[in-house]
């Protein structure tokens, strides 16, 4: 990995989440003169996550409503936005990317900022309408309205995302059973003693939780009626939310011969295996110098950390040691 500090004429960003827009305006910010190009696959411009999952769900705000930045200033600082549009493929000799329908975007540098998408649950019955994920702010909105509308709801997934829903549901009167797989909620990301708060804080409001519990399959006639559970158990439902999750988009990446293990493999500067190629944000895998094993830190805050680290990497400043998680 050995992408040389330099100043640098065009960079361009693929992916127009929370990583690229911080990353497009941190360049600027910092003084970048020369071209940034943001591709984006979704029709919309970058928008913050975090509250989805909270206000939207809630109907107390419209997930388009939070824009990571006003719409007017990527044209106040030259920022070449293209939306709905997917690049296919990278050729890397030629320091292009390829788009659907052949158009190629050049590049002096390139920020891979894919981000990750829901991870899929593969159960008998998982179709059935009335069977949500949580990712975008389409899946918001229809989850907002299924919720004002719903009596049980079964939650698959005690992670973050789970959670959030889970308070959402219990506002607005739903009864909620949470299903976790592991031990525990929250086991890989945070100690036991704040786990148990959280846990707590949930079942005192009437949240069921139930922990070392899988689903085995999801029934109903024309939509979610129940779940079983690996134990027999059944759960009365007429709405489920899968939040088991996600799945780095490295696909480009990979495709490219870039180096992937769970997500596109960085160092600490968030530098890949290719020169000039840089990854952030949810995508991005950072290497153990120890084990050589990949780890990804899905936050906001993570995302705008690293996006300040690669805009000052190619302005040519001096990094200091990254403060950890």
């Amino acid at each position: 990995m050995h992408n040389a500090a330099m100043s640098v004429d065009h960079v361009l960003i693929i992916g127009a989440g929370m990583a690229g827009a911080s990353a497009a305006a941190k360049l600027r910010g910092a003084g970048h003169a020369g071209g940034i190009t943001l591709v984006g696959e979704e029709q919309r411009l970058p928008y913050d996550r975090p509250p989805l999952s909270k206000e939207v769900l809630l109907g107390r705000a419209r997930g388009g409503d939070a824009l990571i930045l006003p719409e007017d200033f990527y044209r106040k600082e030259r920022i070449d936005v293209r939306l709905g549009s997917q690049v296919t493929s990278l050729d890397l000799d030629a320091r292009a990317a390829v788009c659907e329908g052949g158009a190629r975007i050049h590049y002096d540098q390139l920020v891979i900022a894919t981000g990750a998408r829901a991870r899929r649950l593969h159960v008998p019955g998982i179709t059935l309408p009335g069977v949500c994920y949580l990712r975008s702010v389409e899946d918001a909105s229809l989850l907002s309205e299924s919720l004002h509308a719903a009596r049980r709801l079964v939650v698959i997934g005690g992670g973050f995302i789970g959670l959030e829903v889970a308070s959402a549901a219990r506002h607005l009167g739903v009864e909620v059973v949470i299903v976790e797989q592991a031990p525990t909620c929250l086991e890989r990301v945070m100690p036991s003693a704040a786990v148990s708060a959280v846990i707590g804080w949930h079942c005192e409001r009437g949240v069921s939780v139930l922990c070392n519990r899988t689903v085995q399959v999801i029934e109903g006639r024309s939509r979610v009626e129940s779940v079983t559970l690996d134990d027999g158990t059944q759960l009365e439902a007429d709405l489920v939310v899968v939040g088991i999750g996600s799945v780095a988009n490295d696909e480009l990446a990979r495709k490219a011969g870039i180096a992937c293990a769970r997500g596109v493999l960085v160092d600490t500067r968030c530098r890949t295996s290719v020169d000039r190629v840089f990854a952030i944000g949810d995508v991005a895998s950072i290497r153990d110098a120890s084990t050589g094993r990949g780890r990804r830190l899905e936050s906001w805050d993570n995302a705008g950390r690293q996006a300040a680290r690669v805009a000052e990497q190619l302005l040519g400043r001096r990094i200091d040691q990254d403060n950890p998680p």
